[in-house]
């Protein structure tokens, strides 16, 4: 693959058709029809986030209620769970997990926006999808933040579907004129409940603004 690395701009190591969204992500019924955004990707920024990937899939399906799509990705993430990493994805999986009070007990939740490897792949997806969308290609990682939003997604604004279920997303393009110092804001819905927001600002220092804000309110 001739084009640059769309993470990092690379040129000089090899680069392959890189997943946008993981494929460890998709369900195993996934229609073979459906779009599967692919960027090109170094091996250098492949590594970054290749380990992450699998935490991410293994809290996002562990968190919220359940679907189809979660109940086949469980069942994929049981056999992972026999690989030599097994072990070691469990133990992970574990010390994400915080103690909470309920009228029978303790019980044990997961947080994903407190989770750095899912912050990590979130952002990743974000400037993945910003370069397959022709929109800005190499996004910086720290022109880039993520969170939860404040209230529920409208259905409407989700116009791209990767399948029934599993992953929809939705852009906002920002003109100047709005006084917001972004190029593009994203909304993200994993497993039909799991949804989070991204930004890409302009600058470094723009992000932490927008972070700041969002910490806020």
């Amino acid at each position: 693959m001739n084009k640059p690395c769309a993470y990092c701009g690379m040129t000089d190591t090899p680069r392959h058709k890189g997943h946008v969204v993981s494929k460890c992500l998709y369900p195993s019924t996934t229609p073979g029809d459906i779009q599967r955004p692919t960027v090109p990707e170094c091996e250098n920024c492949q590594t970054l986030w290749t380990d992450a990937e699998t935490q991410f899939r293994n809290i996002l399906v562990l968190a919220g209620e359940q679907n189809h799509a979660t109940k086949e990705t469980w069942e994929t993430m049981q056999r992972s769970f026999t690989k030599p990493s097994g072990k070691r994805w469990v133990q992970d999986i574990f010390e994400s997990m915080t103690e909470v009070s309920a009228d029978d007990g303790a019980r044990y939740m997961v947080h994903p926006h407190k989770d750095a490897r899912v912050n990590l792949v979130l952002r990743k997806i974000v400037r993945g999808l910003s370069a397959y969308h022709n929109l800005r290609d190499c996004v910086p990682d720290d022109h880039v933040w993520v969170g939860i939003p404040p209230a529920n997604f409208p259905d409407e604004f989700m116009r791209y579907d990767l399948g029934a279920g599993f992953f929809q997303y939705g852009i906002a393009l920002f003109e100047t004129d709005l006084g917001i110092d972004a190029d593009s804001g994203w909304l993200m819905r994993f497993y039909g409940t799991r949804e989070f927001i991204g930004v890409v600002a302009n600058s470094a220092e723009k992000k932490l603004e927008i972070a700041s804000h969002f910490d806020a309110s």
